[in-house]
């Protein structure tokens, strides 16, 4: 809602958001636990959490541990890590373990995203359109990363960042310029507007 207030969340079970932590911190990465309208840390000096700051414009709360209180309105876990290797082999070896207790996916190179069952950006879109009583077909989404082939698959028109990998920009049906260009804006004035 306009005034930030949860509408709808799926939370992880509490084993699935215990183990998925077990093996960020066996790994010896920071992990973020997201629980309501809060963003929790252990390590204000851990991997991407000054980038993260910026992106988000909101500072993260640091605990001394996440408790079975946070794990338990855990709507998301983040591992970030420059090991881009260590990520892709982490969300692996996460969903393999995880199963159906728990979707796993790379929001960035750097980051592993642990969500509740379910959950991905192609059920957001579907759950927006909904609520908004906009059909699906008439959405434009955006995207460069392969956890956002489900949204793809469900909006009217997908439109790839020409910084995405290979896969999302077979599956769009354009591509704009990168991040770094302002390609979203440019798909905005193109796609949208007609420019």
């Amino acid at each position: 809602n306009p005034d930030f207030s949860i509408v709808e969340q799926r939370l992880m079970p509490l084993d699935a958001a215990r183990e998925a932590v077990g093996v960020f911190r066996a790994n010896r990465i920071d992990c973020w636990v997201f629980a309501g309208n809060a963003w929790l840390i252990l390590n204000p000096a851990g991997s991407h959490v000054v980038h993260e700051t910026r992106t988000v414009q909101t500072p993260p709360t640091i605990v001394p541990a996440f408790t079975d209180e946070h794990l338990a309105a855990a709507g998301k876990i983040v591992g970030p890590n420059d090991d881009y290797d260590l990520i892709a082999r982490l969300a692996a070896q996460l969903q393999e373990a995880l199963g159906g207790r728990a979707n796993v996916a790379r929001s960035q190179p750097y980051y592993c995203d642990v969500v509740a069952p379910g959950i991905d950006k192609g059920r957001l879109v579907t759950l927006l359109a909904q609520r908004l009583q906009v059909p699906a077909q008439e959405i434009m989404v955006l995207g460069d990363m392969e956890n956002d082939l489900e949204m793809f698959r469900v909006a009217g028109f997908a439109v790839a960042m020409g910084n995405a990998a290979d896969a999302v920009k077979r599956a769009a049906q354009a591509v704009t310029l990168s991040n770094d260009e302002d390609g979203f804006a440019t798909a905005i004035e193109r796609h949208v507007f007609g420019d």
